[in-house]
Parts: structure tokens; C-alpha cells; sequence
């Protein structure tokens, strides 16, 4: 038994001397708790609801301001036709109410109006939020405008493309994608470069005449091909199990329309990847042992999952935190992902989005070759 104790205080003081398994041990689930419930457990943040006020009249203006003064909702008008369909057309998630023209004439009539209210569930939990916000309301409204407790008539309608409703299937798959790209690239090139350092692969390679740019592409090549057939299985399991389906070019019809889609794919796919590949080279440029890099890995990888709009939209985000996101390769794949795979957009329009990945690629393939050594 003092043997066993004795060996249970080595091995406390052998954990406790590594800072950094007590910082991924202790600290970081406490700083991801934190994160995690300052973004979800505000009770005060307001759902935004667009409104379009077509009747303009005293009481469409009163039922706006009702909404306004309630605990849950803050309205955003809608000022034009233009403005309207736009949101309509791009919507990413928001809850759009418009109120006809007619509104209080059928209330002063029959003590009835008619709203359209449309909403988009294939961006998390951002149009959920705002269709439970509008309902809990509902009953004060139809009592404070028509004196019943019945009134208001609503008609739902879930946004799609080409008429099909999407739903958070259709948002989640792209971003778990995304993920795997990113997951298989950090951890994959980076604590396995690693280990081959550690195990002494890479210095008896250092003493034939390969050239590291060599290397380095050989793997990056490797990896690619890896990752590619993973997505594509992803995608493939995801239209056999859940019917999630690749929408076409608006421009385009048939046999054009199908290859465009799958260009875009992989226009989409091939950047990311190359991005994330880079950062995993760049996470096993320097490092000396398999638990320093998968570390590094770690520290570039939860912070982007949590930001980078996986599983929710980054419309959800607080706004202090929107500049940090805009420079994440994460978010920018994901958001690629679902225009092509949600919404049948062409590669050609998603350089926005383009830009911020080559621009980390190109950095982190520079760091990677300056900085890898063999030894």
C-alpha cells in the first residue's frame, strides 16, 4: 500500500510540474464555460425581428411598438420593397413580420388581422429564438389590439431555396464539414510530423537529398486527397440519410448546373484545405514533442470551433466579438460551404470569403518553411 501511495504522489507531482497539461486539464474547460454561457445564458439579449409596415396606419404603428416594448423582441423596419425582397432572397436566418395592407381595416371589421411571417431554420437557433419570442407574445398582442382573445391570423412560412424549406440538418451539415477539415488538418499533419521528428523519421530523411518544399508538398498532396474524400462522404451520407441536396446556379439548368456545383465544391473545399493544411505545418514547424504540438493544435482549434459558426450562426454572436470572427478561417469556410451546398452559389461570388483563407495560408506556408527543421 506505501508503494502505491508513494507512486500516486510521483505521479501528482509529475502532472502538476507540466503547465501545460494543468492549463488544458483545468483552465480551459473553466475559460470555455464561461464563453459558452456568455453567449447563451443572457436572459436580457433581444431577438431582432425585421418588420415591413404595409399598411402604415395607426394600428400597425401600435402593434410595432408593442413588440418594441416587450422584454424579448427589438423590431428593425423595413423601408422598401427592394429592401424587403433582398432579405427575403439572402436571408440568413432572420425573422422577417409584415403586416399587409389591410391590417387595421379587417381589425376595425372583424377583429382580425392578417400578418406574413417569415422565418429560416436552417440557421441554428436564430430563427427559432425569434419565432418563440413572436408566439409568447402573441396572446398580449391580439388582447391589446382586438380586445379578443383571438385575432391575429399568421402565416408561416419557412424560407427556402427554390422552394424548399431548409432545415438545421441542412445548416449543420456544412459546418461539420468544416470542422473535419479543420480537425483532420490540425491534428493530422501537425502531431503526426511531430511524432515523425520525435521518432527520428524526419533526421534520417534530413540525410538524404529530399528538399523540405518537397516534403512538405508530398504530405500537403497526401492530406488533400484524405480530406477530400472525407468531405465528399460526409456530403454523400448526409443526401442518403437526411435528403440534403446541392441546389443549383440560379443561371444555370440541367447537366450546366450540376457541374458548376460540383466546381464550386471544390473550388470551396480545395481552399480550405490548403489553408488548414498550412496551419498544421506550421503547428509541427517547430515543435519538439507529439504533446507541445497537439497543444498548439487545441488552442487554434476549440477557440474556432466556438466562433467559427459550426453549429450555430455567427449572426448569434455578441457584436464585440464580430471583428475576431471576420478573421477566422473557420467562419469563412463554413459560410462558403453552406452558400454552395444550401444555396447553390457559384464559387465566383464567395471571394469575400476567399480572401481572408489565402491570406493565412499564404502566411502560415511562409512560417512553415523558414521555420520546419528536421531535427
Amino acid at each position: 500500500m506505501k508503494v502505491l501511495i508513494n507512486q500516486i504522489i510521483i505521479e501528482q507531482k509529475l502532472f502538476f510540474r507540466d503547465m501545460m497539461s494543468v492549463f488544458w486539464t483545468f483552465f480551459f474547460p473553466l475559460i470555455l464555460l464561461v464563453l459558452i454561457g456568455w453567449f447563451f445564458s443572457k436572459t436580457d439579449r433581444k431577438i431582432n425581428i425585421y418588420v415591413y409596415d404595409q399598411d402604415k396606419t395607426a394600428r400597425s404603428a401600435e402593434f410595432i411598438k408593442l413588440l418594441n416594448d416587450s422584454d424579448s423582441i427589438k423590431t428593425i423596419p423595413i423601408t422598401s420593397s427592394k429592401e424587403y425582397h433582398t432579405l427575403k432572397e439572402f436571408n440568413k436566418g432572420q425573422v422577417i413580420l409584415v403586416l399587409k395592407k389591410g391590417f387595421e381595416n379587417n381589425i376595425n371589421k372583424n377583429s382580425q388581422g392578417t400578418i406574413d411571417l417569415y422565418y429560416n431554420l436552417a440557421y441554428g437557433s436564430h430563427g427559432d429564438d425569434g419565432l418563440t419570442s413572436f408566439y409568447q407574445l402573441l396572446p398580449k398582442l391580439n388582447e391589446k389590439l382586438t380586445n379578443k382573445s383571438i385575432g391575429l391570423t399568421i402565416n408561416k412560412m419557412n424560407l427556402g431555396n427554390k422552394g424548399r424549406p431548409l432545415t438545421y440538418i441542412d445548416f449543420l451539415t456544412p459546418g461539420v464539414i468544416a470542422m473535419s477539415v479543420m480537425s483532420t488538418c490540425l491534428f493530422g499533419v501537425g502531431i503526426v510530423i511531430t511524432s515523425y521528428r520525435e521518432k527520428g523519421k524526419l533526421r534520417r530523411l534530413a540525410l538524404t537529398p529530399l528538399k523540405k518544399s518537397v516534403f512538405i508538398l508530398g504530405h500537403i498532396i497526401h492530406r488533400y486527397i484524405v480530406v477530400l474524400l472525407q468531405g465528399l462522404t460526409l456530403i454523400i451520407l448526409g443526401y442518403l440519410i437526411f435528403g440534403i441536396k446541392i441546389f443549383g446556379d440560379k443561371g444555370f439548368q440541367g447537366i450546366g448546373s450540376l457541374f458548376l456545383d460540383i466546381i464550386s465544391l471544390l473550388v470551396v473545399m480545395t481552399i480550405g484545405l490548403l489553408t488548414f493544411i498550412a496551419m498544421g505545418f506550421m503547428v509541427a514547424s517547430r515543435a519538439k514533442k507529439s504533446e507541445t504540438s497537439a497543444a498548439i493544435a487545441n488552442l487554434l482549434f476549440f477557440p474556432m470551433l466556438l466562433l467559427g459558426g459550426v453549429y450555430f450562426s455567427v449572426e448569434n454572436i455578441p457584436e464585440i466579438l464580430k471583428p475576431i470572427v471576420n478573421l477566422l478561417p473557420l467562419s469563412h469556410l463554413t459560410i462558403a460551404l453552406r452558400q454552395v451546398i444550401n444555396y447553390g452559389e457559384p464559387f465566383y461570388t464567395l471571394t469575400e470569403h476567399f480572401i481572408p483563407q489565402l491570406i493565412v495560408m499564404i502566411l502560415c506556408f511562409i512560417v512553415s518553411i523558414k521555420a520546419f527543421r528536421w531535427e
